[in-house]
């Protein structure tokens, strides 16, 4: 079995000679790793992410009945996608990290996405490097749906209206 290495900060990027988008990952010993994700990956990541806040929402909702649940529900979370966009905007990325070893690289195969009410897990699986797990809050899981679509924007990559949220 794979060792499993956490991750502090993530940052996206799309690479037109690759056509596909990079993953940095700092880890938590302040090292850097990066992954590569097709299309195919990151639209199956945003759709199940997307599904997940979605679910979550409508169990928060109070809706009066249930017609109103996904209305509502799809409202706030396309208000909560649009702040998301302004903050990818006005923040930016971290600086890299001084490398104590080499990078690893390595192309991510699958995501698994566990969740609890208050926070998600995202276990990044790869050839060539350890498996990488992100904690994340709802905040930051729509950050990071919103830097997707955003690199899937740049690389022309025609994701549906229901993962852009907007």
């Amino acid at each position: 079995m794979k060792d499993i290495v956490r991750i502090q900060s993530i940052t996206l990027g799309y690479s037109d000679s690759e056509d596909r988008v990079w993953v940095r990952l700092i880890l938590q010993d302040d090292t850097e790793a990066r992954l590569w994700l097709t299309r195919r990956l990151m639209l199956r990541l945003a759709e199940g992410l997307v599904d997940m806040l979605m679910q979550a929402t409508i169990k928060k909702t109070n809706a009066m009945s249930p017609e109103l649940e996904m209305p509502m529900a799809r409202a706030k979370l396309a208000a909560e996608f649009t702040d998301a966009q302004s903050t990818l905007t006005s923040t930016p990325a971290p600086p890299p990290p001084e490398s104590k070893a080499s990078i690893a690289t390595g192309i991510c195969h699958s995501v698994d996405i566990s969740s609890s009410e208050t926070y998600w897990s995202l276990a990044w699986r790869s050839t060539g490097t350890p498996n990488y797990l992100l904690d994340l809050d709802r905040g930051a899981v729509i950050r990071l749906v919103s830097g997707m679509v955003r690199q899937a924007d740049t690389a022309g990559w025609d994701f549906p209206q229901s993962v852009k949220l907007i």
